[in-house]
């Protein structure tokens, strides 16, 4: 999972464009670390999408993280998924 013990709550600010989805993501208890982006595609009321974290945005300014996911929403809820484990690198 993106994130680490105690970075509190995520969160998303999203604009959708047609079925494009983009924005930017961050954590309540980081400050100005762990902000990433996130893109995803609208097909009905279901979204694919991915989460970065670039270097130099985690707390190893060497490490950097993407996710991938989907979501189901409708004109009340959305509810989402972690399609696979998040990837985390490093560069040396």
């Amino acid at each position: 999972m993106m994130g680490q013990a105690g970075m509190g709550t995520m969160t998303l600010q999203l604009v959708q464009n047609g079925s494009n989805v983009t924005g930017s993501m961050a954590f309540a208890g980081a400050g100005n670390m762990m902000r990433g982006t996130f893109t995803g595609t609208m097909s009905g009321e279901d979204m694919t999408f991915t989460m970065n974290l670039p270097t130099g945005s985690m707390m190893s300014g060497s490490c950097s993280a993407q996710t991938n996911g989907t979501a189901h929403m409708n004109g009340t809820a959305m509810n989402t998924e972690i399609r696979s484990r998040s990837t985390v690198s490093a560069v040396a």
